[in-house]
């Protein structure tokens, strides 16, 4: 688990192909004092396990079904990625609750730089709607972010200038790919009130079907 505070940036060294899927050589200075060997890192939002560790490299390996969901696929030589080791009892949820199960692949409609607060807006798959709410949580590479406004097609976020400037948000522009996560409390709930109560509803006609009540 993470909380969507980044820590820092690392960089791409070099991309391989596996037999089913790639592995990635990172950059992040002071490597081997950050991580052990079996760590869970998460880099541009996604979940991995550090392997191969040195000084200040380590290797990561991506399965096929994050290549499809994240922008592991299109990622190359010389990439930034934020980076955030994962969270402890202790660690201040400074964010909120993440994961690094990255839902889904979005594009920057725009990305307005230079003011007191940035403005990113973003363009999304509607059917995760539900999951969206404004002044609500989600994650973009990474990042804990606050939602703004909220239509069908796409919503905002305002970002500070901190943030724009310690993270790769600032090597973002329009149509810049980023990877999604939404907030898994929403996820829940949209589980507990959408399926859980209508199999409740069901099984309770049932029940007084059976009974003879109806």
């Amino acid at each position: 688990m993470f909380t969507g505070i980044i820590a820092g940036t690392a960089t791409i060294l070099s991309v391989k192909s596996l037999q089913n899927g790639k592995e990635f050589r990172i950059h992040l200075d002071s490597a081997a004092d950050r991580l052990q060997l079996g760590d869970s890192i998460a880099l541009n939002g996604v979940c991995t396990t550090a392997l191969h560790i040195s000084k200040s490299e380590f290797t990561i390996q991506v399965l096929p079904e994050t290549l499809t969901k994240t922008t592991f696929s299109i990622a190359s030589v010389g990439d930034p990625l934020n980076w955030e080791t994962s969270a402890t009892p202790t660690t201040a949820l400074g964010g909120h609750i993440v994961y690094g199960h990255v839902d889904e692949i979005g594009r920057v409609g725009s990305w307005s730089t230079g003011h007191a607060f940035n403005e990113l807006t973003i363009h999304y798959s509607s059917h995760f709607r539900p999951y969206l709410i404004p002044k609500g949580s989600i994650c973009i590479n990474g990042i804990s972010l606050t939602v703004g406004d909220v239509s069908e097609r796409y919503f905002t976020c305002h970002i500070i200038p901190h943030t724009a400037t310690h993270t790769v948000l600032n090597q973002l522009s329009n149509g810049s790919q980023v990877n999604l996560e939404y907030d898994i409390v929403a996820k829940y709930l949209y589980n507990f009130t959408n399926v859980h109560t209508k199999r409740s509803d069901q099984n309770l006609l049932e029940t007084i079907k059976k009974a003879g009540l109806s």
